[in-house]
């Protein structure tokens, strides 16, 4: 308790002897009330009182400067993991108590938010500003910051408005996961406000340059988002765009194909300048790429038929394909530019391919070659 004085004690004191209430403890016992909660917690959660409990972690919070901090955060660690009916006082107590200098313990902590989070991402809602502003530094506290502002994104987007700008210094990070945690959140936002993502377009164009195949994939989601309500967003990135069309991941080359696909409504002319490897998606394993291909192309043949035209051996080969959406987008584009394909593949395309649609847009085209 204190020192090494001797001291005695009766029978009849120790017999008299009672528990305490956390309000009348004496000071030099709170650090062990704190071990001695935290560690019943943890055990046998249920058999805590829950008004003693929220009590120390109010105490914390509005007295952080003077408790223990390190057993204060082990203790508000555990109710957050093991007592949903003070979560939330723990979770404010937690951004009371983290330290100006993160430590492992710190980390930890904020690492613990987010495992409450992902069952329930209402209880950081209160939190988003202290949570902006840890993912917009470069400290320990940052990836798990961003992994909070993460899961509040994917279940309401409309929370973390205010925190964009910090996300889109996340995705600029060193660190791969805080990147890829960024990335995600912003296109999360994108779906619903691309207009609020819209300043983050140069972050999105450096993540979509990433190594790795998941912040390049949400990185185009994102942009796709903003290109489809802003499509002169995507016009200056076009060049990026096309440097991913042969990535190894299909996902990546779906994307970036489609996106060009988006660009090509509103400005075909960019995108006609790359024709030629667009036309090279049309034989793409994946049949979502082939199908973005030949809507990318449509698109923007319009703006120069010559460069369709130039792609004729690869549209004669795709009226075989698989999908008839391919075979139909192809025909028309054999009609639009005037192709010069084999008129027996497209009369034995006319006459016996199983799609309706595919058989009416070849005989449609039949008609504009003859």
């Amino acid at each position: 308790m204190g020192g090494d004085e001797k001291f005695s004690v009766r029978l009849p004191e120790i017999a008299a002897l009672h528990p305490v209430s956390y309000e009348r403890l004496a000071d030099p016992l709170a650090e062990a009330a704190f071990a001695a909660v935290r560690k019943q917690v943890e055990e046998d959660p249920a058999s805590v009182d829950e008004d003693t409990l929220q009590t120390m972690l109010s105490d914390a919070a509005a007295d952080a400067a003077n408790v223990d901090r390190r057993e204060a955060l082990r203790l508000v660690m555990a109710a957050v993991k093991h007592r949903e009916d003070a979560r939330e006082v723990a979770v404010n107590a937690t951004f009371a108590l983290l330290g100006d200098e993160p430590s492992a313990l710190d980390r930890a902590a904020l690492q613990a938010l987010h495992e409450a989070a992902v069952d329930d991402p209402a209880v950081l809602k209160e939190h988003v500003g202290d949570l902006a502003v840890y993912a917009s530094q470069d400290s320990m506290y940052q990836a798990a910051a961003t992994r909070c502002l993460m899961e509040l994104a994917e279940a309401d987007s409309a929370s973390v408005l205010d925190a964009v700008p910090a996300l889109e210094a996340a995705a600029t990070a060193e660190t791969e996961a805080t990147q890829s945690y960024a990335v995600y959140a912003l296109s999360c936002v994108a779906e619903a406000y691309p207009e609020e993502v819209f300043p983050a377009i140069d972050a999105l164009v450096e993540a979509m340059q990433s190594e790795d195949e998941t912040v390049q994939t949400n990185a185009l989601a994102a942009l796709g988002k903003i290109a489809s309500n802003y499509p002169d967003a995507a016009e200056p990135i076009t060049d990026e765009l096309v440097t991913v069309l042969d990535a190894s991941a299909k996902r990546v080359r779906n994307n970036a194909v489609g996106l060009l696909g988006d660009l090509a409504q509103e400005h075909p002319g960019v995108v006609i300048e790359y024709a030629d490897r667009i036309a090279a998606r049309l034989d793409d394993n994946n049949i979502q790429a082939r199908v973005n291909a030949s809507i990318a192309l449509q698109r923007a043949g319009e703006a120069d038929p010559a460069a369709i035209r130039a792609q004729q051996d690869q549209l004669a080969a795709a009226l075989q394909d698989s999908s008839p959406e391919v075979r139909t987008n192809v025909c028309t584009l054999i009609g639009n530019a005037n192709v010069s394909v084999p008129i027996e593949a497209l009369e034995e395309v006319k006459e016996n391919d199983l799609d309706e649609t595919v058989r009416e847009r070849a005989g449609w085209a039949l008609s504009r070659l003859s």
